[in-house]
């Protein structure tokens, strides 16, 4: 059975949600929403659908699938963008089941009121993972690279995109 999951913010602590979903056989497929271009691209790289642009914009957020989705995982950076994803989510799916990551913890019952599932505090995330018995799947990206590996990730696929002979 297809289960699909949506990562918004293709950072590490997001990807070991999305990958504790994987291993845990709660989700099959995967589409990634970030509004930074080298993490669209490293998705891209490490063979995962991507959706560039914010993930607070409607359009991109139902390019991406959210509306059908099984699993949303907000993992952005900023607390309060956090919170209006995490909204705007909850109206395009009452279904899903989201999971939204933040640095404070007295956001906690703010952002289970606007629609989050589950809460994770951001530095609890590795211990979350463990809970949930779900090995880091090894069918994921790695969940964290250099900045040099990424570069390099970035520079190889731009050069593939150049290489492709026009018709």
């Amino acid at each position: 059975m297809r289960s699909h999951a949506v990562l918004i913010g293709y950072s590490a602590r997001g990807r070991v949600v999305l990958s504790t979903l994987y291993a845990g056989g709660h989700a099959t497929d995967f589409t990634i929403v970030d509004s930074d271009p080298e993490r669209v691209v490293q998705a891209g790289v490490d063979g995962v659908r991507a959706v560039a642009g914010e993930g607070w914009r409607l359009d991109v957020l139902w390019s991406a699938g959210v509306h059908t989705s099984d699993h949303i995982v907000v993992a952005v950076t900023d607390d309060a963008l956090a919170l209006r994803i995490t909204s705007v989510v909850r109206s395009l799916n009452e279904a899903a089941t989201i999971t939204t990551l933040v640095h404070s913890t007295q956001l906690r019952e703010l952002i289970e009121y606007l629609g989050a599932d589950h809460v994770l505090v951001a530095d609890r995330v590795g211990e979350w993972a463990l809970e949930m018995d779900g090995p880091v799947c090894d069918h994921l990206p790695e969940l964290e690279w250099s900045v040099l590996e990424r570069a390099a990730a970035t520079w190889k696929a731009s050069a593939r995109l150049l290489e492709k002979p026009s018709r």
